[in-house]
């Protein structure tokens, strides 16, 4: 490559990253806000595995080569000054670090698990660590006090909801950096002993994650069928949902139909696991890998489209559309399989493709911010109309409270020309009130009990000739209701 198409690629690689960058932040935000949706997980995950490809024992074009190199630099640090920094790389520098081959060797990946997989312990330790501290501050509460209210809320978005969307989203570096420490693991050192053990407890807890999230889905599932059985009601769960409240990752953002639908988080995680296994146990076979990852990919287009698992439409587009240009990147890796023999100095048509390859590693990145920005705005508009529904519903409660607190006045007209009036209050569930009218001995009497209850009038014991109906008069709300009983 010449110097100008080394800045080209350097820029399209910068921009890209920057995209990435924002996508993560945005996502990250929406991921506290909808703690439920981990919709925004699944595009990180996704667009890390446009970079894993260069893992692939192949001959890659310049321009690609170049652009791989450039991302795998992002992250190295050695010439920061942070603090952290600093730490992070003397942690990396404790651990036992075995040589490697091929591929991972040429891009500098270490062996010992801790070593790769240390930013994404450092991240659960700091959730963990809040999770820890707003348990302590919410026992130490006072139950009615706003600022309960207000940490119990954020507790229950990091405990669990936050960490699982986290933890689920790392279920690639956890395959593929294990199959490291596996290969290269070192018994006789401590270091490499720790990183091994590790490794092992991070490979239990996805273990016990999976187990967890298959637990809930066919309890779900069973409330499901219980209710169509027993109640005939397809769309209520609320007990089952309550039980599982804290586990809303799995289940919320999908239809609750079938078991396929409801369990989509179990299938991606199956889905981004295969991908980072061939990658790594299946080195020696590149072109066995590129084919695997497409049949892999799709795959899962047919189960997004036949199957629909997501509720919202908006979700079914953004992972149709991200797998689609992933399969568009991994088929023309496949394309460049045939070039690696005889036609590996086809320089002309593998320039092509590669250039065709950094236009869909700058489009993922975009479309990944557009999709999780799209999905934000729509976010903040269902919150701003929740708000709007509950302060119109704290309103109307406000004025019928007000309502029933002013007394009610009936007035009883009867025809032979006695008027009573009675005070009562509407409110009271077992309050009668019995109005006696009389005359003289001659005069015929009556005798009727009005039930505030349930607006009924018991005129058994009326003895009057005259049969035609009493007159309310009310200037109360309950006015309409009374005088529907007449009509």
């Amino acid at each position: 490559m010449n110097e100008e198409q080394a800045k080209q690629v350097e820029q399209v690689t910068k921009a890209t990253e920057a995209a990435g960058t924002a996508s993560s932040a945005v996502g990250s935000a929406y991921a506290f806000l909808n703690s439920g949706d981990p919709s925004a997980m699944f595009m990180g995950t996704l667009a890390k595995m446009l970079q894993y490809v260069k893992y692939i024992d192949m001959v890659y074009p310049p321009k690609i080569k170049m652009m791989f190199e450039a991302q795998s630099k992002v992250n190295k640090t050695d010439n920061s000054s942070s603090f952290i920094t600093k730490i992070e790389d003397k942690i990396k520098g404790s651990f036992y670090d075995a040589p490697l081959p091929g591929t991972f060797g040429y891009y500098q990946l270490h062996s010992s698990f801790v070593s790769n997989f240390l930013q994404s312990l450092l991240t659960l330790g700091a959730i963990a660590f809040i999770i820890l501290l707003l348990e302590i501050l919410t026992r130490q509460g006072s139950n009615s006090s706003k600022i309960h209210k207000v940490l119990s809320g954020i507790l229950d978005i990091f405990k669990w909801n936050l960490f699982l969307i986290m933890f689920c989203g790392m279920y690639g570096d956890i395959i593929f950096f294990s199959s490291l420490e596996f290969k290269t693991a070192k018994f006789s050192d401590l270091s490499s002993s720790i990183s091994f053990t590790i490794c092992i407890l991070v490979n239990v807890l996805a273990a016990l994650v999976i187990t967890r999230m298959v637990q809930v889905n066919l309890n779900l599932k069973s409330s499901r069928k219980n209710r169509i059985a027993l109640n005939h009601q397809t769309l209520t769960m609320q007990d089952a949902v309550e039980k599982w409240k804290s586990y809303k990752p799995f289940f919320e953002a999908y239809k609750n139909y079938t078991f396929s639908q409801q369990s989509f988080m179990l299938f991606f995680i199956i889905r981004i696991s295969l991908f980072y296994a061939v990658v790594a146990y299946l080195q020696e076979y590149p072109r066995i890998q590129v084919i695997l990852i497409n049949v892999i990919s799709v795959g899962m287009i047919l189960y997004l489209i036949l199957g629909r698992p997501f509720a919202k439409v908006i979700n079914t587009l953004n992972q149709v559309v991200f797998e689609c240009t992933l399969l568009a990147f991994n088929v023309c890796v496949l394309i460049l399989t045939f070039y690696d023999g005889a036609n590996s100095y086809d320089f002309h048509k593998r320039e092509s493709i590669g250039n065709v390859m950094i236009i869909i590693n700058m489009v993922a990145g975009l479309v990944s911010m557009l999709f999780i920005c799209l999905k934000m705005i729509f976010m903040l508009k269902e919150i701003y109309q929740d708000w709007r529904r509950s302060k119109r519903r704290s309103q109307r409660a406000s004025k019928r409270s007000s309502a029933k607190h002013q007394n009610t006045t009936l007035e009883i007209v009867t025809d032979n020309t006695l008027s009573s009036r009675q005070t009562m209050a509407p409110n009271s569930v077992s309050s009668h009130v019995q109005l006696r009218s009389s005359a003289n001995t001659s005069t015929n009497t009556s005798d009727l009990t009005i039930t505030t209850l349930d607006q009924t009038i018991d005129m058994s014991h009326l003895t009057s000739l005259d049969t035609r109906p009493h007159r309310l008069i009310n200037g109360s709300p309950q006015r309409e209701r009374i005088s529907m009983f007449w009509s």
